[in-house]
């Protein structure tokens, strides 16, 4: 059986104000979007943009964009440690 969250299926009624904030973050990038925001950004948004801009419509790249920072920063702290963890314990890269 699957667990789906009570909030799920009714996240503008349940969290309002973090849907709320999270809509006005997508109608920030969508205008990001429209204005060709990303003609002059860092090369790693222009590859996103090339490789996503044929699948994606603009709606659903705000959309994504909007909370992959989250995902991203969440990310980092677990992966750093794990990272120095594995490397220390290497016999080969560990200081003498």
């Amino acid at each position: 059986m699957r667990y789906m969250p009570a909030h799920a299926p009714f996240p503008r009624i349940t969290c309002s104000k973090a849907y709320a904030g999270r809509e006005k973050i997508v109608a920030a990038f969508e205008r990001y979007y429209d204005e060709n925001g990303p003609l002059s950004a860092s090369h790693f948004v222009k590859a996103g943009q090339a490789s996503n801009g044929y699948y994606l419509s603009v709606n659903n790249q705000a959309r994504l964009d909007a909370v992959n920072g989250h995902a991203i920063l969440a990310n980092t702290t677990p992966t750093a440690f794990w990272t120095l963890f594995h490397m220390l314990s290497e016999d080969l890269l560990q200081f003498r």
